[in-house]
This record gives C-alpha cells, sequence and structure tokens, in this order.
C-alpha cells in the first residue's frame, strides 16, 4: 500500500493528533521520532497532555542537533519525566550506532546543564536513569529491571 504525501503528513505531524489525543485521554501516545521535523509540535503536546510521551528514537541519527534541542527544552520545559528512548532499528549495527548517538546527544546536553548550574551531577544521572529506564518501564508497564 502507498501512501499519499499528504496521509504521510498526517502521520509525522505530531499536532494533527491533537483532536484524537484530546478525544482519548485514556490512551498513551508515544510521538516516536519526536514528530521530526515537527519537534516543536511533539514539545507543545507533551507539555499539555498528559498522556502524550515523547520518545527519542531514531532522533539523533536523523538531526542531531534538532536531538539536542528536543532534549533541551523536554528538560526545561519539566518533561523529563515522560521522555524515553529506544533505537527503532533493524540490525545489532543500527542499534549500537544508535546507542552511541543518543549517549552523544544525552551527555553533551546534561553536561551543557551541570556547566550552566541548571542542575548538579547527580541531579544529571537521574535524569539518565528516567530517560534510559524508569520512564520507558513505567509507559509501558514493564518490570522493574
Amino acid at each position: 500500500m502507498q501512501l499519499s504525501k499528504r496521509s504521510w503528513i498526517a502521520c509525522a505531524a505530531a499536532m494533527w493528533m491533537r483532536e484524537a489525543i484530546e478525544r482519548n485521554p485514556e490512551t498513551r501516545f508515544v510521538l516516536l521520532h519526536c514528530s521530526y521535523p515537527w519537534i516543536a509540535d511533539a514539545s507543545a503536546l507533551v507539555r499539555f497532555f498528559p498522556n502524550v510521551y515523547p520518545d527519542l528514537s531514531f532522533l539523533p541519527l536523523i538531526s542531531t542537533s534538532a536531538c539536542r534541542h528536543m532534549l533541551h527544552d523536554l528538560i526545561e520545559g519539566g518533561t523529563s519525566d515522560k521522555v524515553g528512548w529506544g533505537c527503532d532499528t533493524w540490525t545489532p549495527e543500527e542499534s549500537y550506532a544508535s546507542l552511541l548517538a543518543f549517549r552523544y546527544v544525552l551527555v553533551n546536553v546534561l553536561a551543557e546543564k551541570v556547566e550552566d548550574g541548571y542542575f548538579s551531577v547527580e541531579d544529571a544521572r537521574i535524569v539518565i536513569d528516567h530517560i534510559l529506564r524508569q520512564n520507558p518501564s513505567g509507559l509501558y508497564r514493564l518490570s522493574a529491571l
């Protein structure tokens, strides 16, 4: 089945999902790749709806700068407790590359936050644990790892 350009945009632009999100407050909506290139839309939805979750999967490989911007925005918007990451790849090599790319972004963003006095090194460690373990475990209702 081939999607028309309009259908593809509807799938990618998170803001087009707003009505569905509003009508289904018990449904959890995970925005894969943070709706790239519409990351500002994804950030707004995450802030205004408790049932919307940003997933940074594959975003560092698509655009490192967009991922850095998105992570800064999610932290500063007080929504880092909803952020998750998954590699969204097909092969072990891609999975490893995706992990390295995300770790690069995560460490750099958190180092900037610590350097700027936004939070402490211990706070940064907590954010890392939440993004890589606790947030996804809670979202997908996984048992403790």
